[in-house]
């Protein structure tokens, strides 16, 4: 009990003037009831103040906006010259675009063009965009299905763009277009960036095609092992000719993904055929045969005497069928080539 005292005696002497005190501690003494009355008396100007304006009656009162439609509470709020900031959030229990809360509230009086923060609300999640980020495409299918188990899902995943990635493990989402939280209402088509992994000096991808030459896109391809087949579309012009129109699957995909799945490139390509009266038309169906190894696959022209001309290439594995329109002189042969020995020769009639 006596240290008690002897201790509330130290903080009584500490703080308060008395006639022990030597000049020094008066003065200090004074300095700091100085600094503290300081602080006080801008305290409590503040509050003071904050009274006058937030409860007299020159400030703007807020109205009431809960349980509004967004529309009304912000035609009500900008009537009293006052501002908004606006937070969405997801409800199940307020429908989407009704007012769930305000800031400050119903009857504060506030100067003019202060901010009224209101929290409104996006209806229940399953109404707007998931957040697919992280996610694999495998993924996203369950989600979907679990989501909209009738069928009806309200949007597409129709584009897809593959880049490397040094963070997101391959396979899954690194980004998606429109962002998470927006309205399924608003969206048609939802675009997503696939990760192929860390990118490395051995990494090749299925390049873009559509509106090269049918040769320059075999050359690139063939140099990436990707099995390819060709769909030719007959033309008469001739700035089409072997202009690729169509690839089947999209570029930025690993060409090693492909090779270990067998998958086939499929290409389509434009093909000049000359309308003259002396030429014959028609339609070779070539069968490549099944290699486990690429083989170079060429048709050539021979005619009459002069050197064959090669008139198409390209490396692949075979074991698939593609149809070759054909415009050529009477008298002329093409024969079908497997690394450069006959495989069979196409019959003009």
């Amino acid at each position: 009990m006596n240290y008690f005292i002897e201790f509330l005696d130290t903080i009584k002497n500490a703080i308060f003037l008395s006639d022990s005190d030597s000049d020094e501690d008066r003065a200090k003494k004074v300095l700091w009831y100085t600094f503290f009355g300081s602080i006080i008396m801008i305290c409590i100007i503040s509050y003071v103040i904050f009274v006058v304006f937030s409860f007299s009656g020159k400030g703007v009162k807020v109205p009431y906006v809960e349980g509004d439609n967004i529309y009304v509470g912000l035609r009500k709020i900008a009537d009293k010259d006052l501002s908004v900031r606006v937070s969405p959030r997801y409800s199940d229990t307020s429908p989407e675009g009704i007012i769930m809360s305000q800031s400050p509230s119903q009857g504060a009086y506030v100067r003019p063009g202060r901010k009224i923060a209101l929290s409104v609300s996006m209806g229940q999640k399953e109404n707007s965009l998931p957040d697919f980020t992280q996610m694999t495409l495998f993924d996203i299918a369950i989600l979907l299905d679990e989501l909209y188990p009738n069928g009806d899902i309200p949007y597409t995943i129709d584009e897809k763009i593959y880049e490397f990635s040094e963070k997101i493990e391959k396979g899954r989402i690194i980004k998606q277009e429109p962002a998470e939280g927006t309205p399924v209402k608003s969206c048609r088509s939802v675009k997503v960036w696939i990760s192929n992994g860390m990118e490395t000096l051995a990494s090749k991808t299925v390049g873009t095609y559509v509106n090269e030459k049918l040769y320059t896109a075999l050359k690139d391809i063939a140099s990436k092992e990707i099995n390819v087949s060709v769909q030719f579309t007959a033309t008469s012009k001739r700035n089409e000719h072997y202009m690729v129109i169509s690839q089947s699957i999209i570029p930025g995909i690993l060409a090693e993904d492909l090779v270990k799945q067998d998958d086939v490139l499929m290409l389509s390509s434009m093909i000049y055929l000359d309308n003259k009266n002396d030429f014959v038309k028609g339609d070779f169906i070539v069968d490549l045969p099944k290699s486990n190894l690429p083989y170079l696959f060429s048709i050539v022209k021979e005619e009459q005497e002069e050197v064959a001309e090669e008139i198409f290439a390209m490396k692949t594995k075979g074991g698939f069928s593609f149809t070759l329109p054909y415009s050529v002189k009477k008298y002329i042969k093409l024969r079908a080539k497997m690394n450069d020995k006959d495989l069979k020769e196409l019959q003009v009639e």
